[in-house]
């Protein structure tokens, strides 16, 4: 959703209170997919839980700033710091600004190696 004051980007998430946070996408590192929900990993460290799963959030609520990496990864491109490379060059590990180091799939290497 985009505020029409700031141009900026929120990704809703309902809480506790039956109201929705609203999380600004540059504040994102990565969400991480199990099962029937999500964790959320923030830059501050923290991680939120929405009771939604990651291809929900990738059909409703992403944009183009980010990049599926694993079944299970969705990461923020703005938040990459680098990546590892193998013998046969192809990207094997990302590494987030905050030090996070994530497994990348065989199938999504491409994705990266196009970055």
């Amino acid at each position: 959703m985009i505020n029409p004051a700031q141009n900026t980007r929120f990704f809703l998430l309902p809480n506790k209170h039956k109201r929705k946070d609203k999380i600004p996408f540059d504040d994102i590192l990565y969400l991480q997919g199990n099962i029937n929900y999500t964790l959320i990993h923030l830059h501050n460290g923290k991680i939120k839980l929405s009771p939604r799963t990651l291809l929900y959030h990738i059909q409703h609520s992403l944009n183009d700033s980010f990049i599926r990496i694993h079944r299970a990864y969705i990461v923020n491109k703005k938040h990459i710091k680098d990546t590892e490379i193998s013998d046969i060059k192809h990207v094997r590990h990302l590494f987030l600004k905050d030090g996070t180091q994530l497994s990348v799939s065989r199938r999504k290497r491409n994705n990266l190696n196009e970055l």
